[in-house]
C-alpha cells in the first residue's frame, strides 16, 4: 500500500473580521489555525504562524504536513483563530488537552 501526505496549503480571506456588523473597527487580522490531527497510530497537534495584515480577499499561501504515512484513517480538527483573541500557543495547549493530544 502506498504512502500519503496531507499539506494544509494556506487560506483565503473572504470577510475581514471589520467587515462584520458586530466587529469593532480595526485595520486588518491577524490570523493562525490550529490543526489537531488524529490517526491510528499517534496524535499531533500543529499551528501556523501568525498571519499579519489580512484583509478581505487576499491569501496566504502556506506549506506544513499535517499527516504522513498509510491511509488506514485519519481526523483533522482545525480551529481557526485572529491573534487578538488570546496567546497562539495558548489556543494549541487547549486544542492539544481537548484531544488528548
Amino acid at each position: 500500500m502506498q504512502q500519503i501526505e496531507v499539506h494544509y496549503v494556506g487560506f483565503k480571506c473572504y470577510v475581514e473580521t471589520n467587515d462584520q456588523p458586530w466587529s469593532p473597527k480595526k485595520t486588518a487580522d491577524e490570523p493562525y489555525a490550529v490543526f489537531g490531527v488524529i490517526h491510528p497510530l499517534g496524535n499531533s497537534t500543529l499551528r501556523t504562524k501568525v498571519y499579519d495584515d489580512v484583509d478581505s480577499g487576499e491569501a496566504r499561501p502556506d506549506d506544513i504536513i499535517l499527516y504522513q504515512g498509510m491511509p488506514n484513517g485519519l481526523v483533522i480538527h482545525t480551529t481557526l483563530m485572529e491573534n487578538d483573541n488570546g496567546d497562539p500557543n495558548k489556543i494549541k495547549a487547549k486544542v492539544q488537552t481537548a484531544g488528548n493530544l
